[in-house]
C-alpha cells in the first residue's frame, strides 16, 4: 500500500510534465480544445496506475477518443451509424494520403485521432521509464527544450512553465534516484526514510527556484534570433528583401500570420478549359485574429458528384448561367483540393466521393480503393448574374441565419477603435449593403494606397494587421486589401468573409470546341472578399488595386450588360499586368511559428515511429526472452545453449549487476544468487563450464537448464 502511494506521486508528477507539452498548443497552433487531451492523458495514467486489464482500459479510451472526435467534427447523435461510416471513409482517404506522402492534405478528424494515439503512446513510455526503469532525465530534457524553443519562436510565454518544470522535474529526478537506491541496496520500505529524503529535497528545490525567480537577471548575451530568421524564406533558399519574411507567391494552408514581402513563383498549378473568365475558389476563412485568419470549427459532409446542395453559395432566386469547364492539375501541384468557380453544382472525376467542409467550403476527393491523385476533373456550375437593384434592396440582416451573421461579423476584441470609426465614416452616406460594400471597395482607390510586394510590413506583437495597413503603411498586396475590406464591413454589421483561390490566369488559346484555355500558375494565387446579402447569398467583391472583378453585375433594365460603374472601370488593368501581380497566400509561416514549419501530423508520425523503435529497443529483453524461450524448446545444441547463457549475462549487466574485472564466473554466479536468494545462477554456470570446456552435451540436462535460465531472465526483466 505504501509503495502504491509513492507510485501515485510518480504518476501525478508525470501528468504535470505531460501537461506542459499541451499548454503551448493554444498559442502556437489553432487547437482550442486542449482540455480534452489533458483529461485523456489523466485517464490513461490513472488506468495504468490501477493496472486495469487491457480489455477494460482500451475500450474506455477508444470510446473517449471517438466521442470527442464526433463532438468536434460531426453532426447528429453519437449513436448514429452514419458518422462512423463517414469516419471510416475519412480514415481510408487519409491512409491514401500517407501512401502518397501528402501529409499537408490530411483532414482535422484524422489529425486529431493521430494526436490521441500519440498521447496514448507517450503515457505508455512514461510508465516504462518511471515505473520500470525509474529514470526520467531524457524526457525532462526534451520537455525543457520543447518549452524553451516555443518561448523563443512562438507567442507562448514560458516564464512560469520553466519554473514549474524546474520544481517538478528535479523533485521527480530526486525521488526516482532514491527509488533506484532502495531497490539496488534491497532496503525494506519504511515511510520515515522517504520523508527524510523528500522534505530536504523539496525544500532545496523550492528555495533554489525562488532565488532564481527573484534574483536580478542579466541582459540577453545573444541577439534576438527572430530578426535573423525573418530575413530568410522558410524553404531555405536564403533570398531576402526588406527586414521581413520573404515568401514565394502561391496558395498555402496557413494564414495565421499575414504580411511581409514575397517573390514571384511561376510554378504551374493547373490548366483550365472554360467558357468564360472567372475566379477559382479553394476555401474561405471566418475568424480574423488581428494578425491573420483561422477557422472557427469544422463541419464535414461526404457527397457524391453532386456538390451544389452542400455549398448554398447563392439563392435559387438569383439568375444564373449554366457553364462547364475542365481542370487539368499539374503533376507538381502539391495539393489535393478541388479548385472550382462560384456556383459549383457537380464534379465528374475518378474519385468515388468528395469530402466537403461546410465552414471553409474546401472540397477534397476521396478514394475507396486506389489512392491516386486526381489529374483532371470536369465541373458543372450555375454562374450567378447579380442584379444591382436586388442587391441594393438589402438594408439589414433580416432573414439571414443568426449563426451565419454572428460568424461572419466576428472581430477581435483588440481591434483598434479607429478602424471601426473609419468604417462608419466611409459608409455613413449609404443606406444599403451593396452601396456600403462598393464604398469600401472604392475607398482604396480614392486614398493613397499602393500595390506593393517588396516593402510590406509585418505587424509587431502589439499591432493589428488591418490597422497597420489602413493608417500606417498604406501599401501591400491583396491579403492587405481583402482582409481590410472584410474587417471594415464587419465593423458596420455586414457579414463578410475572406476567400482564397486563383485569378483566371494567362490566356493560351481557343479550342476547336470554342473553349478558352488558361494557364494558371502560383503567381495567380489571390484573395478577395465575399459579402452576404440576405435572400441572395454570397457576392464577390475585389478591393485590390490593379485587379478587376470578373463577376457580372447587371441592372434589371439591361441584364445582359455588365455594370460599368466608374469605380470598376478604374480598377480595370491589362490581363498581362494582372497575371504578374498576384498575391501571396502561401503557407510560409512567420518566424514565431518556426517550430511548426512541419505539419503536426508529420511530427506526430515521426514521433510515433520513433516511439515504436524505442519501445522495441527498451523491451528487447522481454520479447527476446519469449522468442528465445520458444526457440530453445526445439533446439538443444551446444551453440544455442552458449548464446542463451551470454544473453543472460548481458541482461544482468543491463540491470546493474555488472561483472567486475578479474571476477570468475563462479564468483559472479554466487553474487547473483545472493542477490536473488536462489542457487540457479551457480547451477547454470556449472553446466555452462562443462559444455564450454569439456564439450558435454547440454541436451541431457536441457529441461533443468532451460528452467533455470528462464527463471533468471524473468527476474532481470521484471
Amino acid at each position: 500500500m505504501k509503495q502504491q502511494i509513492v507510485n501515485f506521486c510518480l504518476y501525478l508528477l508525470s501528468f504535470i510534465l505531460l501537461w506542459e507539452w499541451l499548454r503551448p498548443l493554444e498559442y502556437s497552433t489553432d487547437s482550442i480544445y486542449t482540455v480534452i487531451f489533458v483529461i485523456f492523458i489523466g485517464i490513461s495514467l490513472f488506468f495504468t496506475f490501477m493496472q486495469l486489464k487491457w480489455y477494460i482500459s482500451y475500450p474506455v479510451k477508444l470510446c473517449y477518443i471517438f466521442f470527442f472526435i464526433h463532438q468536434l467534427f460531426y453532426n447528429g447523435s453519437v449513436f448514429e451509424i452514419g458518422w462512423i461510416l463517414e469516419f471510416i471513409h475519412d480514415l481510408r482517404y487519409n491512409l491514401n494520403l500517407i501512401t502518397e506522402r501528402y501529409f499537408g492534405g490530411m483532414t482535422p478528424p484524422f489529425r486529431t485521432f493521430l494526436f490521441f494515439v500519440l498521447l496514448w503512446l507517450l503515457v505508455y513510455l512514461l510508465n516504462y521509464w518511471i515505473i520500470q526503469r525509474k529514470r526520467i532525465l531524457l524526457f525532462l530534457i526534451l520537455t525543457i527544450t520543447y518549452v524553451a524553443v516555443l518561448d523563443t519562436f512562438s507567442p507562448y510565454d514560458a516564464t512560469y512553465a520553466i519554473i514549474r518544470l524546474a520544481v517538478v522535474g528535479f523533485f521527480l529526478l530526486g525521488l526516482l534516484y532514491f527509488e533506484r537506491m532502495i531497490f539496488s541496496e534491497k532496503i525494506p520500505f519504511r515511510s520515515i526514510l522517504y520523508w527524510k529524503w523528500i522534505v530536504p529535497l523539496l525544500a532545496m528545490i523550492v528555495v533554489s527556484a525562488a532565488i532564481g525567480w527573484l534574483a536580478p537577471k542579466a541582459a540577453p548575451q545573444w541577439p534576438d534570433p527572430l530578426p535573423y530568421f525573418s530575413k530568410y524564406k522558410q524553404d531555405g533558399e536564403g533570398e531576402h528583401l526588406s527586414n521581413s519574411v520573404v515568401k514565394k507567391i502561391g496558395y498555402g494552408t496557413n494564414d495565421e500570420q499575414l504580411g511581409g514581402p514575397f517573390i514571384p513563383n511561376d510554378a504551374p498549378a493547373f490548366r483550365a478549359y472554360v467558357e468564360r473568365q472567372h475566379y477559382w475558389r479553394v476555401e474561405t476563412k471566418d475568424v480574423y485574429t488581428g494578425k491573420g485568419w483561422v477557422t472557427s470549427d469544422r463541419q464535414f459532409s461526404i457527397a457524391n458528384g453532386f456538390i451544389g446542395p452542400y455549398l448554398n453559395l447563392t439563392s435559387s432566386q438569383v439568375q444564373t448561367e449554366q457553364l462547364v469547364s475542365t481542370v487539368e492539375i499539374e503533376r507538381e501541384y502539391p495539393y489535393q483540393h478541388i479548385i472550382y468557380p462560384l456556383g459549383l453544382q457537380e464534379i465528374s472525376s475518378d474519385a468515388d466521393q468528395y469530402r466537403i467542409d461546410h465552414v471553409t467550403e474546401n472540397i477534397f476527393p476521396m478514394f475507396n480503393e486506389s489512392g491516386e491523385r486526381l489529374s483532371s476533373y470536369s465541373l458543372k456550375y450555375s454562374y450567378p448574374l447579380f442584379e444591382i437593384e436586388k442587391l441594393q434592396a438589402v438594408h439589414s440582416n433580416e432573414g439571414a441565419p443568426k449563426e451565419l451573421v454572428e460568424r461572419y461579423t466576428q472581430l477581435p476584441a483588440s481591434l483598434p477603435e479607429r478602424v471601426k470609426n473609419l468604417a462608419v465614416e466611409i459608409t455613413k452616406d449609404k443606406n444599403n449593403f451593396y452601396d456600403k460594400a462598393k464604398a469600401v471597395e472604392q475607398y482604396f482607390l480614392k486614398e493613397p494606397f499602393v500595390y506593393e510586394t517588396n516593402d510590406v510590413a509585418v505587424p509587431e506583437l502589439d499591432e493589428d494587421y488591418v490597422d497597420q495597413f489602413l493608417f500606417e503603411t498604406k501599401k501591400g498586396y491583396c491579403d492587405n486589401f481583402s482582409t481590410s475590406m472584410v474587417v471594415l464591413l464587419r465593423s458596420v454589421g455586414i457579414p463578410a468573409r475572406w476567400v482564397k483561390g486563383y485569378t483566371p490566369g494567362q490566356f493560351v488559346e481557343t479550342t476547336s470546341e470554342g473553349l478558352e484555355v488558361y494557364e494558371v500558375t502560383s503567381n495567380n494565387a489571390h484573395s478577395w472578399v465575399e459579402v452576404y446579402f440576405s435572400g441572395i447569398g454570397w457576392v464577390p467583391f475585389e478591393p485590390t488595386i490593379g485587379f478587376s472583378n470578373p463577376q457580372e453585375f447587371a441592372h434589371q433594365s439591361n441584364e445582359n450588360q455588365q455594370d460599368s460603374s466608374a469605380a470598376e472601370q478604374e480598377q480595370s488593368q491589362p490581363l498581362e499586368e494582372e497575371s504578374q501581380e498576384q498575391i501571396d497566400t502561401d503557407d510560409a509561416k512567420q518566424p514565431k511559428e518556426f517550430p511548426f514549419s512541419l505539419s503536426p501530423v508529420v511530427i506526430g508520425f515521426i514521433l510515433f515511429i520513433a516511439a515504436c523503435v524505442l519501445i522495441l529497443f527498451k523491451t528487447r529483453n522481454k520479447w527476446m526472452t519469449s522468442w528465445m524461450t520458444s526457440f530453445y524448446k526445439w533446439n538443444h545444441d551446444e551453440k544455442d545453449f552458449l548464446k542463451a547463457y551470454r544473453l543472460l549475462l548481458k541482461s544482468l549487466e543491463r540491470c546493474g549487476y555488472k561483472r567486475e574485472n578479474g571476477q570468475t564466473l563462479r564468483e559472479y554466479a554466487k553474487q547473483i544468487d545472493q542477490m536473488f536468494g536462489t542457487n540457479s545462477m551457480s547451477q547454470l554456470t556449472y553446466i555452462y563450464e562443462r559444455v564450454l570446456y569439456r564439450g558435454d552435451d547440454p541436451s541431457k540436462e536441457w529441461e533443468q537448464s532451460k528452467e533455470l535460465w528462464e527463471d533468471l531472465i524473468k527476474k532481470t526483466t521484471s
